[in-house]
């Protein structure tokens, strides 16, 4: 039925609601097939904003959109698809959008406390759409949250979450308007009391201290919670050298959290081997992917495609297959650039 409804309200602003509501399930759809770290429904509003942006040939720059997002992420789940329907119809069609309704939301959904305060700072100083928006008291409740992030470069504790929600940023980035400090990864948000001895509950609760800065894995409440229940059953207590090591990289983005986990529930493996093991795993399930990939096409006629592409047919080949398709035809001119080498290998006989 959505398709139908967008094309039957094609060219006015509930063709635009509507696109954004396919979109939204698309992304939602894929992350829960994918297993996402991030919630399906973060990873739904962040596929249909930044494809959108894509469309109107905006740049897109991943923590910008996640920042962008917060009001979204802080509105119930059917709210927030809504809400961020109609803010992609204001930008593209100001006069047919529902804006004081818009700016009503949006302001109600910043004024909850929680981790998206956090995005909302960096929101503003992108100074994004919405930022012009805000109410007297909405600034207030943001700059509280702003000087919060300030005084507690370390944090101790997780801030209050909302339970439908969390985008996650990279690692890495540092988004905040202020400059950073600088610091070793491992001795940042008290991570260098994370090691060998110390007790699961207590390993638990510096982990999640470390979580949603950032340069960490940002959570909700929603996602963690079943992950922290699996995980305090899985951990030593005390916890060893390597359980730490694992905790410090999982919070830090250098893998997901599922790997912890699988790692955890096997045995006589260290964390290191694992890892490897890991990579051997999907650099074998890549490359029989791409064989695959590549005996589907190997009936047919690539180069055919390619001339139509260049007649500017759109044809679509896959990369795995265009890049051999690729290799061939380099192949193909270098045999032909040493042809006559191999043929008269010694040029000066023919001068005698």
């Amino acid at each position: 039925m959505g398709w139908l409804k967008f094309l039957k309200n094609i060219g006015n602003a509930e063709s635009t609601r509507e696109s954004i509501r396919l979109s939204y399930k698309k992304h939602s759809a894929g992350a829960a097939a994918a297993e996402h770290d991030t919630d399906r429904h973060s990873v739904g509003l962040y596929g249909a904003l930044a494809t959108r942006y894509r469309l109107m040939r905006r740049r897109v720059v991943e923590v910008e959109v996640w920042a962008e997002l917060a009001p979204f992420l802080a509105m119930s789940v059917g709210r927030g698809v809504e809400a961020l329907a109609e803010y992609i119809v204001y930008q593209e069609r100001p006069n047919e959008a529902r804006t004081s309704w818009l700016k009503k939301e949006i302001n109600n959904a910043l004024m909850l406390r929680g981790a998206h305060l956090q995005f909302a700072v960096i929101a503003i100083a992108n100074q994004v759409l919405w930022a012009h928006w805000l109410d007297a008291g909405t600034k207030r409740n943001i700059d509280t949250a702003g000087t919060e992030m300030e005084r507690e470069p370390r944090g101790a504790s997780m801030p209050a979450l909302n339970t439908t929600k969390g985008p996650r940023s990279r690692p890495g980035v540092h988004t905040s308007a202020q400059p950073q400090p600088r610091s070793e990864p491992a001795i940042k948000y008290n991570l260098d009391k994370l090691r060998c001895g110390i007790s699961a509950e207590k390993a638990i609760e510096l982990l999640i201290g470390a979580c949603n800065k950032p340069d960490t894995m940002f959570v909700t409440e929603r996602w963690i919670k079943p992950r922290l229940g699996e995980l305090s059953a899985h951990l030593s207590n005390p916890i060893t050298t390597d359980q730490a090591q694992a905790l410090q990289d999982v919070v830090l983005q250098r893998c997901p959290f599922k790997d912890v986990l699988g790692w955890l529930r096997s045995e006589g493996i260290s964390w290191k081997d694992y890892q490897v093991r890991n990579q051997m795993f999907e650099a074998d399930a890549e490359r029989a992917r791409v064989k695959e990939v590549r005996k589907r096409w190997e009936n047919r006629d690539l180069e055919a495609i390619s001339r139509l592409q260049a007649a500017g047919v759109r044809v679509y080949i896959p990369p795995e297959v265009a890049f051999r398709h690729k290799e061939e035809e380099d192949l193909a001119v270098d045999e032909e650039a040493s042809e006559p080498l191999r043929k008269d290998p010694d040029p000066t006989d023919r001068k005698a």
